[in-house]
């Protein structure tokens, strides 16, 4: 006896037994399937979560250090210095942001022992993170910066320096913060820069000095600081100069 279409969504070529254990089927399949992933899942979010919480604690200590008048103690920067490096360890992928963090703790070892042999090998490997960095995020202007810097600390004023320079200057125009510690990297080695990143420090000034009068009256202080007062005002505009009221005379305030 079979089952009309009637009476019924069973015909005599499917059974309600075969029809109840073609889910239960897809069930097992997709159980099966999910648990390796959820199993993989897990693998990665454990290391993750020790890699961020790592990264962070480093964080928190750069910006205290960043707002103190003085150097953390040698001690305070080797457990930020291993926390940053640990982050950089663990993560399961290559995390941009956690070696820009380790580059940073790294510049900070030659202010906290400045007579220690170690200086130049913790500038370089400033570098090395930074390198890796900018590689992973090619678009963030902070880290090519701070590439920049580790290079001059080292007298480094190669290809790779000019590039960080251009970098910066092409992904960061616009961000005063930014464009004023380039133009305060370009000031420190103006002697060592060729035209070309002479004219980068010199745009990047000028946006600094355009954006606020007190983000002008610094640049001309760094400036003048530098025995640079000439070439800024010369670079200034006309109308920049009498609205944030620098350069009232030619390489004078």
């Amino acid at each position: 006896m079979t089952i009309s279409a009637v009476n019924g969504p069973y015909t005599k070529s499917t059974s309600p037994r075969r029809a109840l254990a073609q889910p239960l089927i897809a069930q097992k399949l997709a159980c099966l399937i999910a648990l390796p992933v959820s199993v993989a899942c897990l693998v990665l979010s454990v290391p993750m979560l020790f890699a961020g919480v790592a990264s962070e604690h480093a964080e928190l200590a750069l910006r205290y250090w960043q707002r103190s008048e003085a150097p953390p103690s040698e001690s305070y920067w080797n457990m930020s210095l291993q926390r940053a490096a640990s982050a950089v360890e663990q993560a399961p992928i290559t995390n941009a942001e956690y070696l820009d963090r380790l580059g940073r703790v790294l510049l900070w070892g030659p202010l906290v022992a400045p007579e220690g042999s170690g200086s130049e090998g913790q500038k370089q490997s400033a570098i090395q993170a930074f390198r890796k960095s900018v590689e992973a995020r090619p678009a963030w202007p902070w880290s090519w910066l701070r590439l920049a810097y580790a290079k001059q600390g080292l007298h480094q004023l190669d290809d790779e320096f000019d590039l960080a320079m251009r970098r910066t200057n092409e992904l960061g125009a616009g961000r005063p913060e930014l464009d004023s510690d380039l133009a305060a990297l370009g000031f420190s080695a103006w002697s060592e820069l060729t035209p070309s990143q002479r004219t980068i420090t010199l745009e990047a000034a000028n946006r600094s000095a355009a954006s606020s009068k007190k983000e002008a009256l610094q640049m001309y202080n760094l400036a003048k600081a530098s025995g640079l007062a000439t070439p800024l005002c010369w670079s200034l505009g006309s109308a920049v100069k009498a609205e944030q009221q620098i350069c009232k005379e030619e390489g004078s305030q």
